[in-house]
């Protein structure tokens, strides 16, 4: 069930890059012609555990840079153009993806019976119910980082400490 969700979750959120038009394709001379595209071409890598192998059910995904440009935009011809990314504009709305996933993720977890949601900051939420002791087994990285970096660390400090800190992949 929280995979199924999740899996329809990424792919809302990876909807709205085409929705918000943060990759568009070039059409005409010079490519001055912009469209959203008809597809979008995604390497999908989902994964289960962290490195340190706690549970964190997650996915990493590549955009092509080429995807179906629509027909109307190529006289009636349908054929795969490069893309154009706004990298300032990514920058801007990453939040607004993340936020986007992690909303219909919980809107999906809501359908079932039972499913009930608890504050965990930052706009972040978590399942209610799980026991703290087993919610701090599994955060293995926090810990670390907060034994490098100190408990009142900056955000800038606990980025540097998850680097510092972070183990290769097995």
């Amino acid at each position: 069930m929280i995979e199924a969700a999740h899996r329809r979750a990424v792919s809302r959120a990876l909807r709205l890059i085409v929705d918000e038009e943060m990759v568009v394709v070039r059409s005409g001379a010079s490519g001055a012609l912009r469209h959203k595209p008809a597809d979008l071409i995604v390497g999908r890598f989902d994964h289960y555990t962290t490195r340190e192998g706690d549970p964190n059910i997650h996915s990493h995904c590549v955009v092509m840079n080429v995807a179906g440009a629509p027909a109307e935009a190529l006289s009636g011809r349908f054929r795969y153009k490069h893309l154009t990314t706004d990298p300032d504009q990514v920058f801007k709305l990453q939040r607004m993806i993340g936020a986007v996933y992690r909303a219909e993720l919980a809107s999906e977890l809501a359908q079932h019976p039972g499913a009930r949601f608890r504050e965990a900051g930052q706009g972040q939420w978590e399942i209610a119910g799980i026991s703290q002791e087993l919610l701090d087994s599994f955060s293995k990285r926090s810990a670390q980082i907060e034994d490098y970096a100190g408990s009142g660390a900056s955000p800038a400090q606990r980025e540097i400490a998850a680097l510092a800190t972070r183990k290769g992949k097995d």
